[in-house]
C-alpha cells in the first residue's frame, strides 16, 4: 500500500518536471502513514472506550517542541534511512515505467488509502 503511494507520487512529480520527486513521494507516504495511525487510534479509542491522551498538555503530541522535533526526525528517517537508492530502485521496477498515473483503478486505490481514513479520522475525532 505504502510503496503504491510512493511509486505514484513519484511517478507523477517525474513526469511533470519536479526534481526532488523521490522526496516529496516519500514524505507523501509518511503523512499517508500519520494519517492511518491517528485513524487506528481513534478507532481503538472508539471501540475500546478508553482515552488515549494524544492532544492534551499532558499527552504525547501536546508539547509542539517535542512534536516538531519528532517530525523532523520521522520525515527525515522515512526520506534517506527508508527509501534508499536501492529500495526505490526495487519500488520502481514492481511498478514499471507504463504505470497509468490517471486511471480509474488507481483513482480509487488513492480514495481508499488516503481519503478514507482522514474522513473516518475527522469523523472519530468531532
Amino acid at each position: 500500500m505504502y510503496n503504491f503511494v510512493f511509486a505514484w507520487m513519484y511517478r507523477y512529480h517525474q513526469k511533470g518536471g519536479d526534481t526532488i520527486y523521490k522526496h516529496v513521494a516519500s514524505y507523501s507516504v509518511a503523512v499517508v502513514a500519520c494519517i492511518h495511525f491517528l485513524f487506528l487510534i481513534n478507532l481503538l479509542e472508539l471501540l475500546l472506550e478508553i482515552n488515549i491522551e494524544l492532544y492534551s498538555q499532558k499527552g504525547l503530541l501536546g508539547n509542539k517542541f517535542i512534536l516538531a522535533l519528532f517530525l523532523i526526525g520521522y520525515l527525515v528517517a522515512i526520506d534517506l534511512l527508508y527509501y534508499t537508492r536501492k529500495r526505490t530502485n526495487k519500488i520502481l521496477i514492481k511498478y514499471s515505467p507504463d504505470f497509468k498515473l490517471h486511471s480509474i483503478k488507481n483513482y480509487v486505490k488513492w480514495f481508499v488509502i488516503f481519503f478514507v481514513p482522514l474522513v473516518l479520522w475527522f469523523w472519530m475525532i468531532s
